[in-house]
């Protein structure tokens, strides 16, 4: 004999918020990460970095992924879509209190390509904004070019392990590992030195729920 089980309304939507409330959690943390990754820049490179995430027709304010995924990624076209909206506009960037364009990766680095032979200081000069989208998105100079497959000598070590320590745990070993240039397993290593636990998504959901 076979039994048809099915699903009461009241259950599937209670199961249907859970999947709600999960998905929303996982974007929550996601952000959040994205955010410490921020604040971990700005950290190593001496410069507050704030995004401008309203949009300038609605007024909806984008979250960090919202903007990354709005970005149409073709050099030539600086426009981002409001995902409410679908107004085309231009990411801004506040960078200790200047607001300029926020160039995507792909962007930044078909603007720097050509440039490696020059200094941060002569980059920087030519244009701020590809300068500082580049240490937003990649960390320094030297990890931009490195995507290019080029080697980028003119960029002064940074002194990261004293200032990466505030991160460790709160974001992925992977993730500071790639904005300091350095392999996971270093990155690892240091965290377990100072006795603290490995980065959990699900902590840091119970932490900011």
């Amino acid at each position: 004999m076979i039994m048809h089980l099915s699903l009461s309304p009241s259950l599937f939507l209670g199961q249907q918020l859970q999947v709600r409330l999960s998905t929303a959690q996982r974007l929550a943390v996601l952000n959040h990460i994205l955010s410490l990754r921020l604040g971990l820049v700005s950290e190593l490179a001496g410069v507050v970095y704030e995004p401008r995430m309203y949009c300038p027709m609605c007024k909806y304010k984008l979250t960090h992924q919202e903007i990354l995924q709005g970005y149409k990624r073709y050099p030539l076209d600086l426009n981002m879509t409001c995902p409410k909206c679908k107004e085309h506009f231009v990411a801004k960037l506040v960078s200790s209190g200047l607001e300029i364009i926020w160039y995507c990766p792909d962007q930044t680095l078909y603007e720097l390509s050509g440039m490696e032979y020059s200094s941060p200081e002569q980059i920087l000069k030519w244009n701020c904004s590809v300068y500082h989208s580049c240490m937003t998105h990649f960390g320094s100079l030297a990890n931009a070019f490195k995507k290019m497959g080029v080697k980028y000598t003119k960029e002064e070590k940074t002194l990261w392990h004293v200032k990466v320590q505030p991160f460790l745990g709160r974001m992925p070993d992977k993730m500071i590992a790639e904005v300091v240039g350095v392999g996971p397993a270093l990155i690892s290593a240091l965290r377990r030195s100072y006795r603290i636990p490995r980065f959990s998504k699900l902590e840091l959901a119970k932490e900011i729920s």
